[in-house]
């Protein structure tokens, strides 16, 4: 089952973060250096104004709500 990720990139003067959807390859990755993250839940931005980011990551989590 392929999880969702976040892959931290540094520049010279900014980071740079993308999600991407794999289950390959993470570990060989991270002990090549790269900055992953596996995502768990992800809140668009009016959940988190209207104060149900709890509720919204519980649903997540429950699978009623997508990641994206």
């Amino acid at each position: 089952m392929q999880k969702l990720y976040e892959i931290t990139i540094k520049g010279k003067w900014h980071k740079w973060a993308f999600n991407f959807w794999s289950n390959d390859y993470i570990e060989d990755w991270e002990k090549d250096g790269l900055e992953i993250r596996h995502v768990v839940n992800t809140v668009p931005t009016w959940v988190s104004n209207m104060k149900f980011t709890k509720i919204w990551c519980w649903l997540q989590d429950k699978n009623i709500v997508p990641l994206e």
